[in-house]
């Protein structure tokens, strides 16, 4: 039995909680079964302990969240793994585990400075790119605040106006632009069409086709202008990816690189399809180990700058013969920025 993580994010009225209790009753109705792992920041504002404007008192908060985040992240995964071990009938008949997380440990980048955020991961002994690739799939609902800020509202817990929560959306929503599976969501007039939009990329991600909804571009690689793309709208990331292939199975190891820190995936395929079957993050060892007892197929280095503007999520990925390509969402192509669109010569595929 498979254990699925999928990190909700987004800004502040973004309709994350609202969205998790839909579908969690849906896919638990649908024969899955369910984990929710709630939001921490909330929980803890819910007890008194607050945060304030000041730097020491804003680190110490950021602080209890990441702990009882890792916290709560580590008994959920434990649990999981403990009901796929015992197989009890509590779970026997069910078509997988999903722990679903409102908010993920990347959210804390919102309310400090970068360098800040690097201290903090530093601390726990870990870094940006080994934190995000502990999530399977990443669900990002843009931000009331964002693009419809007149319907934007305060409550007990929401303390940030209008203008603040806008900027937290676009500092939470840069901070998983490293992630691998990532999909970006625009608020959307009825909140139903939301929740159908966020099943339907579940179901795919559940059946290995989460690629499907992409469109890809050969881009005219002469003319492009990427100074309006910084760390507040982008992150660059090198992947080398080793494909390897035994008598009976195919896997894919990706060395993802970020600011000078590595994190390792692998990816089953089938040898037949080459459909990837799962993904999962391993350690430097397991991918040393892999290396040395699989025949190598074939070596691949990509980088890829990926983006989000506008509410639009889209990637240029460069490879190592300097081709240069655009994925976008198949719904979100008319959106693009235009000196990105004036560059396509044509589609692949």
């Amino acid at each position: 039995m498979e254990i699925k993580k999928i990190a909700f994010t987004g800004g502040p009225c973004a309709g994350k909680t609202r969205v998790i209790e839909k579908i969690s009753k849906i896919l638990k109705k649908d024969g899955y079964y369910v984990i929710n792992v709630e939001e921490t920041a909330a929980q803890i504002i819910g007890t008194e302990i607050v945060p304030y404007n000041d730097r020491e008192h804003t680190l110490r908060f950021q602080e209890y969240v990441y702990r009882l985040q890792s916290m709560k992240e580590q008994i959920a995964e434990e649990y999981a793994e403990g009901l796929v071990r015992s197989n009890l009938d509590l779970t026997k008949d069910k078509k997988g585990i999903i722990i679903i997380y409102d908010r993920g440990i990347m959210d804390n980048r919102a309310y400090i400075s970068q360098e800040d955020y690097e201290n903090l991961l530093n601390r726990h002994d870990c870094n940006e790119i080994k934190t995000i690739d502990k999530y399977d799939l990443v669900i990002n609902l843009i931000s009331l605040a964002t693009t419809n800020p007149e319907l934007y509202v305060l409550d007990g817990i929401r303390y940030e106006d209008v203008d603040v929560a806008a900027k937290r959306d676009e500092i939470t929503s840069a901070a998983w632009l490293l992630h691998r599976n990532l999909k970006v969501i625009k608020p959307t007039k009825v909140f139903d069409e939301k929740v159908d939009i966020v099943l339907e990329l579940i179901y795919k991600f559940l059946e290995n086709k989460e690629k499907e909804g992409l469109d890809r571009f050969v881009l005219d690689k002469g003319e492009i202008d990427l100074s309006r793309y910084n760390s507040d709208n982008s992150r660059k990331i090198k992947i080398n990816y080793v494909a390897c292939y035994d008598t009976d199975k195919a896997f894919v190891l990706s060395k993802r690189q970020y600011n000078g820190k590595i994190s390792y995936i692998k990816d089953e395929i089938d040898p037949e399809s080459y459909k990837i079957l799962g993904s999962k993050p391993i350690s430097h060892d397991e991918y040393v180990e892999q290396l040395l007892l699989t025949p190598i197929q074939t070596v691949k280095e990509k980088t890829i700058l990926s983006v989000i503007y506008n509410g639009v999520h889209f990637n240029l990925v460069e490879t190592e013969s300097g081709l240069l390509t655009l994925e976008v969402d198949k719904n979100n192509v008319e959106e693009i920025p235009n000196d990105i669109k004036r560059l396509i010569k044509r589609k692949i595929g």
